[in-house]
This record gives structure tokens, C-alpha cells and sequence, in this order.
């Protein structure tokens, strides 16, 4: 090969080298490597093997108990430590924290995800209404796993702008979305109503149906006197929200049920919050307010009592 014949071969690898180096700096970064399975999928496998292992719910077996768990190659080390903690601290009852209730679902469904470099957060619903709750990820050695589970929506940046509905008779907040009121119901009949002494309707602006969709019914009294207006709390599945262990019960027919959230005071054994969902278990009411399921959930999170 002569002098000039070499130049230009050089100049032309040369070129090549720079068109690739360019196209490569330009392009949409590279995809999930092949058999790296993805965060959401990672949830859904979890909690396929998960409610799969609880099985038959008329003779059920326990992953907590049995710390099935434990060697799951979903969790990562320091959080089955953390859920090991969680189990040993628990005297009697408890609650499952891979679930945040104390009852099984029938399903659990990723709802978002939100990727961070190797970091992740997952929404998941279950079958429960208003049901959701975020699991934490991490990348480590080439694989996503569990790293933790936020049992509620704690108020972020988006709650922290909500206008808090503020109750100092009864002593309980809980945030609503902006624009949405709450007004109080008058209670006509007030022996018909014990042990119910106040009611907050909560409602998107402007709202124009003949119903309000949540209620907001605070009782004070015995729990002879709760049940003879509210169904039953043990006939309800148990959830943790926002820490506090909440009984959530579906009455009616299928076409017109309403939901109802039953926040027991911790120490006040006579004070009791109830929640009422007029909309989730009515499929007409629902198909036209898909959004307020959402929003239940998140106002639901912020729901504490402050005295």
C-alpha cells in the first residue's frame, strides 16, 4: 500500500470513528439491559409468589409466620431485617407489613412507577377500595429488589399544598384536595342518628349530584351504640392507614354499596371517626368520577387524630 493510499484509509477510520462517537452521544440512552427485569415487574412477581404461597384462604398458611420471606430474592438484606423486626414486635395480632393490612387481598396491581437512576418507587393497588400503598426500590449487582414499603401516602409535596379540614371539638384533621369543601350536614334527628354528632361533607367544587361523595361522620359513645348504626368493625378488612388500624366494610347490593373507612380513637375507647364512600361501590357513580378514587386514598393518608 503506498504513502497516499495509507493517508487516506487513516483519515477515513478516522472519520468513521468520529460519526459513531457522534451518533452515540446523540441517541436516547440505552434500554433496560437485556435480563434485567424491571422494578414493576419485580412487584408483581413478589406478590404473585406472595399471595400465592398464602393459597387457599379457608386453610391458609402464613409467610410471616413460616418466615417464608426470608429468602425471597425480591428483598433486599436489610429490609427482610427490617420486617423481621416489625414480626418481633408484634404481641398478639399485628399487621402484615408486606400488605399493609391485616387481612389478604385478592390482588395486588402495580398503579405507577417513578424510576430514579437506581432508585425506583412503585404504587400498587389492591383489591381492598382505596386501597394503595409505595415500595421502595434499589438497583444492587445487576438486579432491582425490595428495599422498603411506605404502608401510606405520607403528605409530599402535592398534600403539603392540600388545605387541612381541621375538627377541634373532636380532635382529627385530615387534608382534602384545593377548591374541594367541606361542610357540615345538620343532624334533624338526633336520636335516630346516635351515636353521630357531627357531619362533614367533602366534595370537588361545584358539585352538582344529589349525594355528596364522602362523608365524614364523627360518633361518640359505646361500641353497642357504633354497631347499631354502623356495620360491624370485625366484619370489615383490616387496613393500616397512616398507622392507625382501620376497618373498612362494604354494605349494600352490589350496584349501590357504600364503603365505609371506621378510625377507632387510640386512646379515646367512645371517639370514633367514620369515613362514608358513596362512590366506589356504586359502578354508575364510579364510571363518571374515575378520579375520586385516587383522591380518596391520598386524603385518607393524611387522616390523624390530634388529641
Amino acid at each position: 500500500m503506498n504513502t497516499k493510499r495509507f493517508l487516506l484509509f487513516v483519515l477515513l477510520a478516522i472519520a468513521l470513528s468520529a460519526c459513531a462517537a457522534t451518533r452515540a452521544a446523540t441517541s436516547e440512552p440505552a434500554a433496560t439491559p437485556a435480563g434485567v427485569v424491571p422494578p414493576e415487574q419485580v412487584v408483581e412477581d413478589f406478590y404473585g409468589w406472595y399471595l400465592g404461597y398464602v393459597g387457599d384462604p379457608t386453610n391458609p398458611r402464613n409467610p410471616l409466620v413460616d418466615g417464608a420471606y426470608q429468602s425471597s430474592e425480591y428483598l433486599t438484606p436489610d429490609f427482610i431485617a427490617q420486617v423481621d423486626a416489625i414480626v418481633a414486635s408484634f404481641d398478639t395480632g399485628g399487621y402484615d407489613p408486606f400488605l399493609c393490612s391485616q387481612d389478604v387481598p385478592e390482588s395486588v396491581t402495580v398503579e405507577k412507577v417513578a424510576p430514579s437512576g437506581d432508585e425506583a418507587t412503585v404504587t400498587v393497588r389492591t383489591s381492598f377500595p382505596g386501597h394503595t400503598f409505595t415500595l421502595q426500590l434499589k438497583h444492587i449487582d445487576g438486579q432491582w429488589k425490595i428495599a422498603g414499603i411506605v404502608c401510606s401516602a405520607k403528605a409530599g409535596s402535592e398534600l403539603d399544598d392540600w388545605p387541612l379540614f381541621t375538627d377541634d371539638v373532636y380532635g382529627y384533621q385530615m387534608r382534602i384536595p384545593p377548591m374541594w369543601q367541606a361542610e357540615e350536614v345538620p343532624i334533624l334527628q338526633p336520636d335516630l342518628e346516635e351515636p353521630v354528632v357531627r357531619v362533614i361533607a367533602v366534595a370537588p367544587p361545584d358539585w352538582a349530584e344529589d349525594y355528596k361523595p364522602y362523608l365524614l361522620e364523627v360518633s361518640v359513645g359505646s361500641a353497642e351504640a357504633y354497631t347499631r348504626r354502623f356495620p360491624l368493625p370485625e366484619e370489615g378488612e383490616r387496613q393500616t392507614i397512616n398507622g392507625y388500624a382501620v376497618s373498612v366494610a362494604t354494605f349494600g347490593p352490589p350496584d349501590s354499596a357504600v364503603v365505609f373507612y371506621m378510625f377507632q380513637h387510640t386512646t379515646d375507647a367512645t371517639l370514633r371517626v367514620t369515613v362514608r364512600d358513596e362512590v366506589s361501590g356504586f359502578p354508575a357513580r364510579a364510571a363518571g368520577n374515575n378520579i375520586l378514587s385516587s383522591v380518596l386514598s391520598r386524603m385518607l393518608s393524611t387522616f390523624e387524630f390530634t388529641r
